[in-house]
């Protein structure tokens, strides 16, 4: 499973101003929710540093190597808390992002986001005698 966020922090309560100054990255927060319930966060309150961001487009995914850091820059990354959880949980039904700004007057702009599940019941490219599907088939 991987998430894709595309957002800008922004240093105005106005989504039309993105202001001239500091966007506060350091105050957002991401979580995903899923629709059994379960709430991970994707980035935590102080995981970026103070200071100017543009639109970025991160994406969040287990096997990233590095955790994000400094100011938001586009890339792949770790997820604060891993998206293993939602293994072997059904997929079907409305997942919730939702972006937060730990302080007033200042906020962040979603462009848009995709949540890209694997099923990982089945799927390593070679029908086998119990397999009931398989990634690598034209049809399932």
């Amino acid at each position: 499973m991987n998430i894709v966020i595309d957002w800008r922090s922004i240093d105005s309560e106005d989504p039309t101003s993105f202001g001239t100054t500091n966007a506060y990255p350091d105050e957002n927060s991401f979580t995903i929710t899923s629709p059994g319930g379960i709430t991970r966060t994707l980035l935590a309150i102080s995981t970026y540093t103070t200071g100017s961001a543009d639109r970025v487009t991160t994406k969040f995914i287990d096997t990233a190597t590095e955790l994000p850091s400094g100011l938001p820059v586009s890339g792949t990354f770790l997820p604060a808390q891993l998206l293993s959880i939602y293994n072997d949980t059904s997929p079907i039904g409305t997942w919730t992002l939702t972006m937060a700004d730990s302080t007033a007057n200042n906020g962040v702009i979603l462009h848009g986001f995709t949540l890209n599940v694997a099923d990982t019941t089945c799927g390593d490219a070679v029908v086998g005698p119990s397999d009931q599907c398989d990634d690598g088939n034209q049809s399932d």
